[in-house]
């Protein structure tokens, strides 16, 4: 197992949207050149409408 990075990550829904933080913080040996990450996303879901359309799937095949 390598411990290279603990991340926080929190998020709020409200209709359509999501936004989201989350935090990086390195605890490896690099941690004197980098001080962690943050990251601000924002995302929007567009309603489609799949009238008529069939979906097919495709099986994982046996190995």
């Amino acid at each position: 197992m390598n411990l290279d990075a603990i991340v926080v990550l929190v998020g709020y829904k409200i209709f359509n949207f999501t936004v989201g933080y989350s935090y990086d913080l390195t605890v490896s040996d690099l941690l004197g050149t980098t001080g962690g990450a943050h990251e601000i996303s924002l995302i929007y879901l567009f309603e489609t409408k799949l009238s008529g359309r069939r979906h097919h799937i495709v099986s994982c095949p046996n190995m």
